[in-house]
């Protein structure tokens, strides 16, 4: 594997633990990986073709490009990833457009989630852990009220079952996802 060109010490959540699995991921990795035998396998690899920024190697080699190339381009750049037993969640930078995922386990099933504003920006949801049927994510308070808002009006393609305050600047939500016979 070739050193990665940009690290980020603020990324969390590299691993995730569902049932008996482990799972790796690294943000500008395309590919979420399982523990299998004291080694980790490729589980699952997204292909974003031209849409994701590492696939040139100009900019995958050149820090400084990669830094300018990430906000100005419009390509995904970065992914945050929480595996669940029956689902998996993606988080996609930029968030230029539509940058939630939900995709079934069992059925390989897509859902491009609904995360913008009705100002018009998105709604910063990061991934934390999955606890059963629920995923736990960070959410900017300012933006609390409208998320929850829109959930019950089900503009949304989710339910909002609670959140809990960790800070002036961010809060916790609990959302627990619609049933994929409901896509």
């Amino acid at each position: 594997h070739k050193p990665r060109p940009v690290n980020y010490s603020w990324e969390m959540n590299r691993f995730s633990r569902q049932t008996d699995e482990l799972f790796f991921h690294h943000s500008i990795d395309d590919t979420i990986y399982v523990l299998r035998d004291k080694h980790f396998y490729p589980m699952m690899a997204f292909d974003f073709g031209n849409d994701w920024l590492w696939r040139d190697s100009l900019i995958y080699n050149d820090k400084e490009l990669a830094k300018k190339e990430m906000w100005t381009l419009g390509k995904v750049w970065s992914l945050s990833t929480i595996v669940g037993e029956e689902s998996i969640y993606l988080s996609l930078m930029p968030a230029n457009k539509e940058n939630g995922v939900l995709i079934d386990r069992k059925t390989d099933k897509i859902r491009m989630l609904g995360l913008k504003k009705q100002d018009g920006g998105f709604y910063n949801l990061f991934p934390l852990f999955w606890k059963k049927d629920r995923v736990l994510f960070s959410l900017k308070q300012e933006d609390v009220v409208e998320f929850i808002s829109e959930a019950e009006q089900n503009r949304l393609t989710w339910a909002v079952n609670g959140e809990q305050g960790v800070g002036e600047r961010t809060v916790l939500v609990w959302v627990k996802f619609k049933e994929t016979i409901d896509w």
